[in-house]
């Protein structure tokens, strides 16, 4: 019977000698475990997003500055296209005035010299009619180059697309221009061909010059 008794008494004190001595039960290691597990992830997403905005304000202040560059670039250029235009423009008004001298000069000497002669060109109203026709064409392309030379600023958005609008009104001046010159050429060649002689007023109109 005594025998029976520490047969049973021996694993009960085993079981509470085991308890006492652990510190820490399963119930309390499954609670702290997941805890500390959430803490870390969570500290691993704030130093995540923390970089994410390091880097975003990173790029806006390279962006803000390859802006500065580009405006104090494009300001440093603003003067020279400036000059560059005004030249353009006025080359191009002179070609407008030397035209319109050349064809009255040529218009005179034919209604003062060959009319009384008998000398007529056949088809000089048309002639005439067409170096009108040209010369008004000339003066509104003119003006909107003027105007947008006069608008360009580096303050505006996009001054590359104003300096190749400029240029663009510039070449639609120039072709007008050209056009202008052969309907003069056209009545210079008219009239020399019944006059019979040289005169300074139906040499040929210069070439456009105005770049």
């Amino acid at each position: 019977m005594r025998a029976f008794v520490k047969f049973l008494i021996l694993p009960i004190f085993f079981l509470l000698c085991l308890q006492v001595s652990s510190p820490v039960s399963a119930q309390q290691l499954d609670a702290t475990t997941p805890r500390k597990f959430s803490n870390s992830t969570e500290d691993l997403k704030q130093r995540a997003a923390d970089f994410r905005a390091s880097m975003s304000a990173l790029k806006r202040e390279r962006k803000d500055a390859l802006t500065d560059m580009k405006v104090k670039a494009c300001q440093a250029r603003q003067a020279n296209i400036s000059k560059r235009s005004d030249k353009m423009l006025k080359r191009a008004t002179n070609q407008l005035d030397v035209f319109a001298k050349i064809s009255q000069r040529v218009i005179d000497f034919y209604q003062t010299k060959l009319v009384p002669q008998g000398k007529i060109v056949a088809n000089y109203d048309v002639l005439v009619s067409d170096i009108n026709t040209k010369s008004a064409a000339v003066a509104p392309l003119l003006q909107t180059a003027q105007a947008d030379a006069a608008n360009f600023s580096c303050d505006k958005d996009r001054p590359a697309d104003q300096l190749k609008q400029f240029e663009q009104d510039m070449k639609a001046v120039n072709s007008a221009l050209k056009d202008y010159r052969l309907s003069v050429r056209n009545l210079i060649v008219a009239v020399k061909s019944i006059a019979g002689v040289e005169n300074s007023a139906t040499n040929s109109a210069r070439p456009v010059t105005t770049q």
